[in-house]
């Protein structure tokens, strides 16, 4: 039998084996319920005031408000989930106008994951130097802005099989629809809040957004798209790119972008787009076909483009003889600047 003394030190040094404890929330709880699974909280809010690493929120199916903001930090070997209870559908729903409507991850080691989000203003936001979250298996659409964005020194967050489509912006500063992205990253309010290093989107889906698919605006620092989809976007007055990549940043300029084996089709305006990007951009085993223009990238910088596939388009692609241009579909298709 152990001593009190060895049970004593045993327990600080590992106080979550035994304080663990995991939440729920329902639309039909109470917030002065304990928010065990029998007697559930009513809100996210009360269950993030209780919420310690390692533990788990559940969300119990129904339609919640918007207005989230979490604060919460877990760590690495124990980071805080939030998820819909086993296959519950969740729905945060908001009414559009108003600029907190919508949900803003300002912690660290946070999976969010299996929610759905709608009629927000700016979706889904990472930002305030948010590091190391995972969002998954999230659908973001009918936002007044974009679905998804990384911005103000977030770093190193993961956003994976995640929807956005059906996002525009009425009444926007650059008219109806000229603003609003399926994923966005980077600097919106000033070239000072580009994002952090580490930012991936990995098996994401971007279509019929009013401006471009995924925006990496003077974002700052690179951002690497795995597996990814855009299409169909561009309508109102959107630009309709399905990967815009630039411009960079012109206070911290570390924009060297990298997307692979991802497929861009049916865009207003281009596929894959450098948008003015001065640093080198690396495009691998990508495809494009039916945009107007499916690949654009002119410009002095050395742009690394290796196995990518131009099927069909309105116009020729747009390449300068700067590109270190490898195995592409579209050799001696060069158009001079």
């Amino acid at each position: 039998m152990r001593s009190p003394i060895i049970l004593f030190i045993f327990c600080v040094i590992y106080p979550p084996l035994f304080a663990q404890q995991n939440y729920f929330v329902s639309t039909k709880g109470n917030d002065k319920n304990p928010g065990s699974k029998q007697q559930p909280f009513k809100t996210l809010q009360k269950a993030l005031l209780k919420v310690h690493a390692g533990e788990i929120i559940y969300l119990r199916g129904g339609i919640y408000p918007l207005g989230i903001s979490i604060k919460v930090k877990g760590l690495a070997q124990a980071p805080i989930m939030i998820t819909a209870y086993q296959k519950e559908k969740v729905l945060f729903k908001g009414d559009k106008s108003s600029k907190n409507n919508d949900i803003r991850i300002l912690g660290d080691w946070i999976i969010l994951k299996n929610i759905e989000l709608r009629d927000s203003y700016n979706g889904l936001v990472l930002e305030k130097n948010a590091s190391h979250n995972i969002l998954e298996n999230i659908r973001s659409h009918h936002n007044h802005f974009s679905g998804f964005m990384i911005t103000r020194g977030a770093a190193y967050n993961s956003i994976i099989n995640c929807d956005a489509y059906d996002n525009i912006d009425i009444g926007g500063s650059m008219g109806d629809g000229g603003n609003a992205d399926g994923f966005g990253t980077g600097s919106r309010i000033g070239n000072h809040q580009y994002i952090g290093p580490g930012n991936r989107f990995i098996n994401c889906r971007a279509w019929h957004n009013s401006d471009d698919g995924f925006d990496l605006w003077k974002s700052g620092n690179p951002v690497t798209l795995i597996n990814c989809q855009a299409h169909d976007n561009g309508y109102a007055k959107g630009d309709g790119n399905g990967f815009k990549l630039g411009p960079n940043n012109p206070i911290h300029s570390n924009d060297y972008h990298v997307v692979i084996n991802s497929k861009a089709w049916n865009n207003k305006q281009n596929g894959y787009d450098y948008n003015d990007n001065k640093n080198a951009l690396t495009l691998y085993h990508n495809s494009a076909s039916y945009n107007r223009v499916n690949y654009k990238f002119l410009g002095k910088a050395a742009h690394i483009m290796i196995e990518n596939k131009s099927i069909q388009s309105q116009s020729f692609n747009k390449l300068s003889s700067y590109i270190v241009d490898i195995n592409n579909s579209w050799h001696n298709k060069i158009l001079p600047q």
